[in-house]
């Protein structure tokens, strides 16, 4: 609810494959144990978000882009 990222049951697996790398990193044998250090420790929870989502960064990185987006949006 921290986050407000809602995903479809369909993205069960991914879920679970980028939560579980995150519990080995920590030695945690269940997500039941994370439950408990990611409600009461604003880093962990963080780290737990950004583990679900992907960051694109690649808005106007070329030059191209910007100068397109500039022609468009500008009388």
């Amino acid at each position: 609810m921290h986050a407000g990222i809602s995903l479809a049951p369909i993205k069960r697996d991914m879920v679970y494959s980028r939560l579980a790398r995150r519990l080995r990193a920590l030695g945690i044998a269940s997500f039941g144990e994370n439950c408990p250090l990611e409600a009461n420790d604003d880093t962990e929870r963080e780290t737990f978000v950004n583990s679900l989502t992907t960051n694109l960064t690649s808005f106007f990185r070329e030059a191209h882009h910007l100068t397109s987006c500039c022609a468009t949006c500008t009388p």
